[in-house]
């Protein structure tokens, strides 16, 4: 279930918000003061990619 829910979501924009994360991570890498938050956005483009991922725990 959770592959045809990524599968939906990707198909329906969510590579563009993913790509919006990646870029958005670059961007603050290029300061030395940005480098933690462009490190949280470059963790965030996975789940906004993928969000209905089976949890293991």
């Amino acid at each position: 279930m959770a592959f045809i829910g990524n599968l939906i979501w990707i198909c329906t924009g969510g590579w563009m918000t993913a790509i919006g994360w990646l870029f958005a991570g670059i961007i603050c890498y290029v300061t030395i003061l940005g480098i933690p938050l462009g490190h949280q956005c470059m963790k965030m483009a996975r789940p906004a990619l993928c969000p209905f991922v089976a949890q293991v725990y």
